[in-house]
């Protein structure tokens, strides 16, 4: 199980997309926390009771509530705390692991579709690269279908906020033998702006996408040696920018 690397065929890389795959729901509960209001009726919350055993040999009881979002994460150490349920992505079916396998054995560009069809929770931009010279990158994440912002704690007492699902794997994004000749990926925004889905309000600053972009552009061709001297690169981008105002500002201090 290689999770980034290369087989006879095909090469890949990851880098995580950043995806908002969670939200937040203020519940209201009945006077014993058994029930919670939905769109006008009460609905049973299903109450597990776990036992954890440490390696210490200790043995810690714990009461735990959930909705049909998911578990209520509160302590409950404060009286007028609100009851906060979470509906995460990693909760959702996903078989990250079969996709590494079919990654492992893919020949083509349909074979690493299909591999990267089973990221779900674990959501990854994947760089691809064949003996026969395509290139290509897929957005391979759980992407929630969502009314409302992603960044707010939703009210709970209405289904309005629900997931509607995860956006389906043919419409996240992809490009195939893009025109520019290269494809790449740093934890960056890696979607246009006027896509129809909602995949996070935060991602990594553009320094090393920029970096990395400046130096695939660098030659017209690169070799392997091109290549290491771009992963042992240790320019920063952000210091190019900010060095020269710093060194403004000490110099004029003076």
């Amino acid at each position: 199980f290689v999770i980034a690397g290369h087989n006879d065929s095909v090469a890949w890389g990851m880098t995580n997309v950043m995806v908002d795959d969670i939200d937040f729901y203020a519940e209201k509960l009945n006077e014993d926390s058994t029930k919670y209001l939905l769109d006008g009726e009460w609905k049973d919350i299903l109450i597990r009771n776990e036992i954890i055993k440490t390696k210490e040999g200790e043995t810690i009881e714990r009461k735990l509530w959930f909705t049909h979002r998911g578990p209520i994460v509160n302590q409950f150490k404060k009286k007028a705390e609100v009851a906060l349920s979470v509906h995460w992505v990693g909760n959702e079916m996903s078989n990250e692991i079969g996709g590494v396998y079919l990654l492992n054995r893919a020949k083509n560009w349909t074979d690493f579709r299909e591999a990267a069809r089973n990221f779900v929770s674990v959501s990854q931009n994947i760089v691809y690269a064949d003996v026969n010279g395509n290139i290509g990158l897929q957005c391979s994440a759980g992407i929630p279908v969502r009314t409302g912002d992603g960044i707010q704690i939703y009210p709970g007492d209405t289904s309005k906020y629900d997931w509607k699902g995860l956006v389906p794997f043919e419409e996240l994004p992809f490009e195939y033998n893009p025109e520019r000749g290269y494809v790449s990926s740093a934890n960056n925004k890696t979607v246009p702006d006027d896509y129809p889905y909602i995949v996070s309000h935060w991602f990594a600053t553009t320094d090393r996408i920029d970096r990395i972009r400046e130096l695939l552009e660098s030659k017209e061709q690169l070799n392997a040696d091109d290549f290491a001297a771009i992963q042992a690169d240790v320019k920063s981008k952000k210091a190019e920018q900010i060095t020269p105002v710093f060194v403004a500002a000490i110099k004029s201090a003076q």
